[in-house]
Parts: structure tokens; C-alpha cells; sequence
């Protein structure tokens, strides 16, 4: 790392005003650790682009109680990850340690060591119930008859009187919302023998092949904000349920209702239609817009995730026939979906779309008047250039990133005379697309703008040719 020198100064100094703030004695041990981590992370040696190119990534070290370790390593790691502009990960291995980081050794670092950071806490699915394991070990228990059974496992199913007891209390607790599914907001200690056998992990879970989805408490820990949506259903007779999700323009615009040539074109292919006013719309109170702040493929992206899995929960949609388009922030979403929710869609129509977050702000910036300032609402709404957790969070949510985790089908619609989203970021996904060997076709119109269906008759034929052209190939087939 070619500013080490800098970087220890920064982790001496933080350790430094800890100790004094916190009135604690500096131990000889701890500041050994902090060096040995130190050392370590700045020692490897990373390309232009920082990626690693050693085969050194693992640091073990072991301490004695007392030492002081979590406080250790997070006042060697803190600065490093500062300055290679990197998220750290912290895993613990109890609860009880996980609690300490986040309610106090956090606060306190944050407060006492004068150095800027956020953190937030994770939790996997084995945290949380999964309704459909603790539905079949009730289910499985209730059918064993012991003085009938003719193996061993077959007993083994058997839930003892306490684990009966429990699951069933879970399932009182549960139905009258006492309880949220997450294993840690539980009145009492779960043993791991009990919990063990009703949760699951990413590999287990169906996800919204699951019939209990709509209670799953791993999806519920949403904020549950209600979206409001439109659904256009198609009158042709089709082999499968295909549903096209739209998430309109803007971001902060409403969605409208009246005759829409896209949502027309779709129906009369044979596909369904969802358009959901997502959190940062606009009509429906200050509330719903300013949710949508800072959102962009986070929050406002699980609000589109949400409605794919109510139209397939609802009969809507069949689980593998969901294709995502959109226009302007409609393609970014359509980006964002197809990189960040891979699993969730057959193939995607992005068009005249966002897929690099830092262009459009820059490209703003210069846009921006003495009557018209966009930069303030841009930096407000969609990320500040102007400091380090806004860089990092248009990192996080610019698709063309991310364009590895792609595995459907991608149709890029730009047209050539666009000035609101330039046909620079359709060139760079396309770029991209090539790059990671992805499936894709793509149209720049010559005659259309930020639009697809402005620029007169015969482009919107070439857009909707292109666009039927594909469906068939991906979406049907």
C-alpha cells in the first residue's frame, strides 16, 4: 500500500485518543496485536485497480482474555479500510459478542475516537425461523405413532415434550405478532438443538416457491412500507403466466393511469403487467418521496423485488416467465435488478437507463443554474460526491460494476439523441456485457431521445420490433 506510513500514523493516533478518552491503560499485548494486524493488511500487494495479487489473505491470531482483542483489531482495521475505500466485516461467533460490538465497543469507538465511520448489523437467514420447517416438525411429529413405527429414524423424528412445548408456543407467539421470527428477539435462550431443526440457510430456503413465503420472517424484516402498483392483465391465451414488471421513469414522478403504448404492446404479446409506485414517487405524500432517498438499489429495489413475489404469490406471474424493463430510472432498476436479484428474472429490457451512478451525478452537476441547482437535490436523493460514505454508496448501487453477477439475457434501448441519460452509459453496459461474455442484443435509435416511444412511428416500430424479437427468444423460449 503505497501510503502505509500515513495510515499507521492514523491507527497510532485513533489508539492513542481511545486510551486517553476511555481512561484505559495500554496494554502490551493489544498493541501488539493492533501491529501484527496492521502489518498484515498493508503488506499485501494489490494492482492499480486493488485487486489482491498475493496469496496471502489470512491473518490468525490468538490472545489471551483480557487482552483487549476486539478493540484491537478494530483500531487496526478501521483506518486501513478507510483508506482503500473498503467495507469491514466483522463475524462473530456468539451473540453475546456480537451484542457487545454493536451496542458498545461500536458507540464507543465512534464517540471517543474522533473517527468517522457508520456500521450496521447483518443477520443471515439461520437467524430467523423459516415457518415451513417448524410447520413440518409439528406436522411430522403429530403423524408418528410410536407403538407403529417400524425403524429407529422414524423415532427420532419425535419431538420431545419440551421441544413440542417450545415450537408450539412459537407458533401462539408468531400468529398473534408477540414475535418477529428473529431468533434473537425470542423471550428466552434458544438451545442449538431446538433451533437447529426450524430454520434454514440460503440452499434450504425456496424462496417464493415456498408456500409460506408471505409469513417467511427473513423477507418480513422489511420496513413494510405499502406500495401501491397497477396491473395490466393480458386477454391471450399463453402456455405459461408471463409477467413484465415496469417500474417507471423519474424516480420522482407517479404512475399514471390512461392509455400507455409499452403497457399495451406487452399485453397484446401475451404478458401481464405490474407498475408499482416504489418509495421515492412522488403523489403520494413527503413521507413515501423522501424514503426513496438514497434508496437507489437498495430499498427502492426490494420494493420492486416485493411486487415480483406478489404477482407470482397472487397467480400473476409464473415463478421463471419475469422479465424487468424500464426507461430512464426504470432502466437503472431493470440493471439493478438483473445484478443485484439475479434469481428473480428470466431476462431484462433496459432502456435509456442509468447504470453508472457517478456519471449521472457529474453529468448533472455541469446541468446545474442559478435558478436550477440539481446538485443539491442529486447529492440529497441519489448520493454526494462531495464525501467518502456517498462515493462508496454510488459504488454499491452503479450496476455496471456488478455486471459478473448477470446470468439473464440483457436488450439495451439508447437512443442517439439523448441528453438527459448520454448514450456514454449504454456504451460502457455494452462494453461490459462483451467484457464478462453476457447474452445480449442492443439499439441505439437515431432518431429517439430519453424516450421510447417520442421519436415518431417508425422509431417506436424499430424499438418495439427489437423488444418482441427478443421476449420471444428469451422470455417465451
Amino acid at each position: 500500500m503505497s501510503d502505509s506510513a500515513s495510515v499507521k500514523q492514523d491507527i497510532q493516533q485513533l489508539y492513542r485518543q481511545l486510551i486517553k478518552q476511555l481512561e484505559l491503560k495500554p496494554r502490551w499485548g493489544q498493541k501488539q496485536m493492533i501491529a501484527t494486524v496492521a502489518n498484515h493488511f498493508l503488506s499485501i500487494d494489490m494492482d492499480v485497480d486493488g485487486h489482491r495479487r498475493d496469496d496471502n489473505p489470512v491473518c490468525l491470531v490468538e490472545a489471551g482474555t483480557g487482552t483487549g482483542k476486539t478493540l484491537a483489531y478494530m483500531v487496526a482495521c478501521l483506518p486501513i479500510a478507510k483508506a482503500l475505500d473498503k467495507k469491514l466485516v466483522i463475524s462473530t461467533a456468539t451473540i453475546a459478542l456480537q451484542e457487545q460490538i454493536v451496542q458498545k465497543d461500536l458507540p464507543a469507538l465512534k464517540k471517543h475516537g474522533g473517527y468517522d465511520f457508520d456500521f450496521q448489523l447483518a443477520k443471515g437467514r439461520r437467524r430467523y425461523l423459516c415457518v415451513s420447517r417448524l410447520d413440518q416438525a409439528l406436522s411430522q411429529n403429530a403423524a408418528i405413532d410410536p407403538t407403529q413405527a417400524l425403524f429407529e429414524d422414524e423415532l427420532a423424528l419425535k419431538l420431545d415434550a419440551q421441544q413440542q412445548t417450545l415450537y408450539k408456543d412459537m407458533v401462539v407467539q408468531l400468529g398473534s405478532n408477540q414475535w418477529d421470527g428473529d431468533r434473537d428477539a425470542w423471550k428466552d435462550s434458544l438451545a442449538e438443538d431446538h433451533w437447529r431443526p426450524i430454520t434454514t440457510d440460503h440452499k434450504g430456503c425456496t424462496n417464493r416457491r415456498c408456500s409460506h413465503f408471505s409469513q417467511c420472517p427473513f423477507f418480513k424484516a422489511r420496513d413494510g412500507l405499502e406500495i401501491p402498483a397497477y396491473l395490466t392483465l393480458t386477454k391471450k391465451k399463453t402456455k405459461h403466466k408471463y409477467m413484465i414488471m415496469l417500474p417507471h421513469g423519474g424516480p420522482n414522478v407517479k404512475q399514471g393511469v390512461g392509455f400507455d403504448h409499452w403497457v399495451q404492446f406487452f399485453a397484446n404479446k401475451g404478458y401481464n403487467v405490474i407498475q408499482m409506485d416504489y418509495r421515492g414517487s412522488t403523489g403520494l405524500g413527503t413521507s413515501h418521496y423522501v424514503a426513496g432517498n438514497m434508496q437507489w438499489g437498495k430499498k427502492m429495489q426490494d420494493d420492486i423485488s416485493d411486487g415480483v413475489f406478489w404477482a407470482i404469490d397472487n397467480g400473476y406471474a409464473d415463478a421463471d416467465r419475469v422479465c424487468i424493463a424500464g426507461a430512464s430510472y426504470g432502466g437503472y432498476a431493470t440493471m439493478a435488478g438483473l445484478t443485484f436479484t439475479p434469481e428473480l428474472y428470466r431476462c431484462g429490457i433496459n432502456a435509456v437507463g442509468v447504470v453508472n451512478q457517478k456519471s449521472i451525478l457529474e453529468e448533472f452537476s455541469t446541468k446545474a443554474g442559478m435558478m436550477n441547482n440539481w446538485t443539491d437535490e442529486a447529492a440529497l436523493e441519489w448520493g454526494d460526491l462531495s464525501n467518502e460514505e456517498g462515493k462508496q454508496y454510488v459504488k454499491d448501487i452503479s450496476p455496471v460494476l456488478f455486471v459478473d453477477n448477470i446470468i439473464a439475457p440483457v436488450l439495451v434501448l439508447q437512443g442517439t439523441n439523448d441528453n438527459i441519460v448520454p448514450p456514454v452509459h449504454a456504451r460502457e453496459l455494452i462494453k461490459e456485457l462483451k467484457r464478462k461474455n453476457k447474452t445480449y442484443m442492443a439499439m441505439f435509435q437515431a432518431e429517439e431521445g430519453h424516450c421510447v416511444k417520442c421519436g415518431g412511428e417508425q422509431a417506436s416500430l424499430e424499438y418495439f420490433d427489437i423488444q418482441e424479437e427478443f421476449l420471444k427468444k428469451y422470455l417465451e423460449n
